[in-house]
C-alpha cells in the first residue's frame, strides 16, 4: 500500500470506521504512512465513529475528520485543513 501512495497519484486517502474498534488500525496505518513517505496526501476520516468516539482526533492523527464527503470539501475548499507539517492544503479545480 505504502508503494501505492507514494507514487504520488492520490490526492487523498479516506478511512471510513464504524465502530471505536477500527481506530485502532487506522491510526496503526496512518502513523505508518506518515513515517514511511516523504508528503503523503490528505488523509480523512469519518464513518458512523464520529459520534461514538470524543476527542477523535487525538486518537488518529489524520489532516481532516468529516461526517461525510461535502462536509470534508467543505473543510478543504475553506482553508481550515493544514496537512500534518505542511501548510494549509489547497483544493483546486
Amino acid at each position: 500500500m505504502h508503494d501505492n501512495i507514494e507514487t504520488g497519484f492520490f490526492d487523498m486517502v479516506m478511512f471510513s470506521c464504524s465502530s471505536v474498534v477500527s481506530l485502532d488500525n487506522v491510526a496503526k496505518v496512518v502513523k505508518s504512512l506518515r513515517q514511511e513517505i516523504s508528503d503523503p496526501p490528505i488523509l480523512l476520516l469519518g464513518g458512523a465513529v464520529l459520534g461514538h468516539a470524543p476527542e477523535i482526533e487525538k486518537l488518529v492523527a489524520v489532516d481532516v475528520i468529516a461526517s461525510g464527503l461535502t462536509d470534508a470539501l467543505e473543510q478543504l475548499e475553506s482553508g481550515q485543513v493544514v496537512k500534518a507539517g505542511k501548510t494549509k492544503a489547497k483544493v483546486s479545480g
